[in-house]
């Protein structure tokens, strides 16, 4: 759920994001305190011949992780998740708006018992973890045109001044 953090008050998510792109991982059975090692989760929807499926894929394998971009409500989807504690990382933040550098921790529950069966089934596939986002300046760019034009200037008085030198040895020996 990506709203537009609101200066005087974050708590107001009225401004829902849409455009922010995310990747969810989760920690492996082989990770350590000291040496976190993570999966990444891969989804590949249903056809007419298979089933949709989730698969979870190794750090070298990153860039094929299913990538999920809020919509007009700020919603980001990742379907067929089980009960466990998941981390999204933010790839790409809407325009006009900085990156989220931390990673957000979202943990999947199994619902209550005094649910009815409906609100069971939904609880258990829905879960909802607001995340500000905060507008921020970009930085100007450098080495643009100008340097080009200070390079090309600099190139074309070394060329005037190897001529001018030659030049003056050539009119000294004469």
């Amino acid at each position: 759920d990506k709203y537009a953090e609101n200066i005087d008050n974050d708590k107001d998510t009225s401004t829902k994001l849409s455009g922010a792109t995310f990747i969810l991982r989760r920690e492996t059975k082989e990770s350590t305190e000291s040496n976190k090692i993570y999966e990444y989760y891969k989804y590949t929807a249903a056809t007419a011949t298979a089933s949709a499926k989730v698969e979870w894929v190794t750090e070298d394998q990153k860039d094929t992780a299913t990538k999920v971009t809020t919509d007009d409500k700020g919603e980001a989807v990742f379907n067929g998740l089980k009960v466990g504690t998941y981390e999204l990382i933010e790839t790409e933040a809407p325009a006009g708006y900085n990156l989220a550098t931390d990673p957000i921790q979202v943990t999947v529950t199994k619902p209550g018992d005094n649910l009815t069966t409906e609100e069971a089934i939904t609880t258990a596939l829905t879960f909802s973890k607001p995340v500000a986002n905060k507008t921020g300046s970009t930085l100007p760019s450098t080495g643009g045109m100008g340097t080009t034009m200070l390079y090309v200037a600099g190139a074309i008085l070394m060329v005037g001044a190897a001529v001018i030198f030659v030049t003056n040895k050539r009119m000294k020996h004469e």
